[in-house]
């Protein structure tokens, strides 16, 4: 503790004093070299620093703090790798003569909050190694003015731009993996190319790149996510991994579209959902290596020519190239010599398996791409076991489905997610209808049922998250119904019965109404299955039809929301309860 004294008679010079007093930031602004020989070679390991004053200098200084410039020249005992083991703050990095490797650990984030006197935020040097623990190891740029970004050819992981003062420059070509956020500020390419690379990627901000390029990886679910509009002023180039290792562009809304204005485009092995193709080059992508896939919600973009693809034969991946022909018994041109050049079911691909598809029995196809076709139509598959589909997949169909025409063919999935945006059937066949859920994500988008809609076990559900259901007057039978989100979504039950089997989950779920439109009809909502728990059905203070509660087990079904009934029915020896502060009429 020093305590200091101090006799002043003229204000000013006490004035003076005051002044120099209150400017500790400046005071504690300092470089730190990096010279190891600490406790550890973590960056903030406190015990026995690896900081210097100088270069090459004794260790043991302070850990770079906020206010600090840092250096890593690897003169001397700086000559040692480093490791990020936390989010540190500081105000420039520079890995200028630093030859040896920083290891930045998974879910750290390096956050630079300006620049040293000449404008540097980060400089990354050519020989140096820089280690991602993994993909969520991010930079965050936060500084004011123009922070200058030097990255050496090195691949970095989350990047973040966010100081609405702020302009970050590029001063070479960047290559990032996972999201490229512009939160606020002016991002400035500098007439450099930002290259993306990794299984998703999102762009967020208001970007203007000079040249853009995403190259795809090796995986089904590769995507690239705008969550705003993005500007190329050169060259945006996109190319998934193959035809069939393709990537999606997306926007972060289903349905909402996000624009690529873009002066030159190359695109191949991709598909497109909910973007606008603009700007003076051309989008005109019918020709495109591997072809373009519509994924629906798209405007601007020319896109692969549509075909219609029989499956011959037997078991086999989605995937397989050599398994689709334009004729059904293989007849036609197999898909991979198509002279087309697609390779690969497109998104607005029809598809259809009939009796020449199959010659044993219990055969199965996998829909190992994400996004399966349009129109599927399995009508005329017959054989005993046939499954098209496979429960451990998860895929999108952007038109209409017709199911197996056959109590011992199978039609599954993980999660089908029916995604078109027009006027589309849904036909079973009496086929066994198997997996976790149906889900109906279709802005603008109508599924009517063509027959009763059964799903197999109890487990399954029915999820309305946009679009229109319309029940058709048909039977539905369920493990359980959810209605969800807030996006603008129609459910039109009809006469038939809703079966709701699944005891162990809530069986009706419409407490979201928000952009709902809800037409009960003259349908009965039946509730069956063992109890596990008391299970909600919860109202959402709409008006149904008919309600019938035939449960069992020793549990309660509970009301919530105050609903309107037309009919209420409980059978014997059941318990029904209501929520506190309701009203059921």
């Amino acid at each position: 503790m020093v305590s200091l004294k101090i006799n002043v008679k003229h204000p000013a010079v006490l004035l003076a004093v005051f002044a120099f007093l209150l400017l500790p930031s400046f005071a504690d602004a300092a470089t730190r070299y990096w010279v190891g020989g600490g406790s550890s070679a973590n960056w903030n390991a406190t015990g026995n620093t690896n900081w210097s004053e100088t270069s090459g200098g004794a260790n043991n200084a302070s850990v770079p703090g906020a206010a600090d410039d840092v250096i890593f020249d690897g003169v001397g005992t700086g000559a040692s790798n480093s490791t990020l083991s936390a989010s540190i703050t500081v105000n420039s990095v520079n890995f200028t003569g630093y030859a040896n490797t920083l290891t930045h650990n998974n879910t750290f984030t390096l956050t630079i909050d300006s620049q040293d006197g000449s404008g540097n935020a980060l400089i990354l040097s050519a020989g140096m190694t820089y280690t991602r623990g993994g993909t969520t190891a991010g930079l965050t740029f936060t500084g004011t003015g123009t922070s200058k970004i030097t990255t050496n050819g090195k691949t970095v992981g989350r990047i973040t731009f966010n100081n609405s003062g702020g302009t970050f420059q590029l001063q070479d070509d960047l290559n990032a993996i996972e999201n490229f956020l512009l939160t606020a500020g002016t991002f400035d390419a500098n007439t450099k190319t930002v290259s993306l690379v990794g299984n998703t990627h999102n762009l967020s901000g208001s970007i203007t790149f000079y040249n853009l390029t995403r190259a795809g990886t090796a995986a089904k679910t590769d995507s690239m996510t705008l969550f705003s509009n993005i500007t190329v002023s050169n060259v945006l180039t996109i190319n998934g991994n193959s035809a069939t290792d393709r990537v999606l562009v997306q926007s972060d809304t289903v349905g909402t579209q996000r624009t690529i204005t873009a002066a030159s485009v190359s695109v191949s092995n991709a598909d497109f959902m909910d973007i606008v193709g603009a700007g003076v080059g051309s989008w005109d992508l019918s020709g495109a290596t591997g072809g373009s896939g519509d994924a629906q919600g798209n405007s601007g973009i020319t896109f692969t020519t549509s075909d219609t693809w029989y499956w011959y034969q037997n078991a086999g991946n989605w995937s397989d190239t050599t398994k689709w022909f334009t004729a059904t018994g293989g007849g036609g041109t197999r898909l991979d010599s198509d002279a087309r050049g697609a390779y690969a079911v497109l998104p607005q691909d029809d598809v259809v398996f009939d009796a020449s598809s199959f010659s044993l029995n219990s055969q199965s196809v996998a829909a190992n791409m994400p996004r399966a076709g349009k129109n599927i139509d399995a009508s005329g598959v017959t054989r005993y076991g046939t499954s098209i589909g496979n429960t451990s997949n998860s895929y999108s169909l952007y038109g209409s489905v017709s199911m197996p025409s056959s109590l011992t063919a199978y039609f599954s999935y993980s999660t089908l997610t029916l995604a078109g945006r027009g006027s589309y059937t849904i036909t079973q066949n009496g086929s066994r209808n198997y997996g976790n859920s149906i889900v109906l994500n279709a802005p603008t988008g109508t599924y009517t049922l063509q027959d009763a809609f059964s799903l197999y076990t109890s487990s399954q559900s029915l999820v309305i998250t946009q679009g229109t259901f319309n029940a058709n007057n048909q039977s539905v039978t369920l493990g359980f119904f959810t209605s969800s989100g807030t996006g603008t979504r129609t459910i039109t039950m009809g006469s038939g019965t809703w079966t709701l089997t699944r005891g162990n989950a809530n069986p009706w779920d419409t407490g979201t109404t928000t952009n709902l439109t809800f037409n009960a009809n003259t349908s009965t909502i039946k509730l069956t299955g063992a109890l596990t728990a008391a299970r909600n059905f919860a109202g959402g203070g709409l008006t149904f039809n008919n309600f019938w509660n035939a449960t069992t087990g020793a549990y309660a079904v509970v009301i919530t929301g105050s609903n309107t009934f037309n009919d209420f029915k409980i059978d014997a020896g059941r318990i029904q309860h209501f929520t506190a502060g309701t009203t059921q009429t």
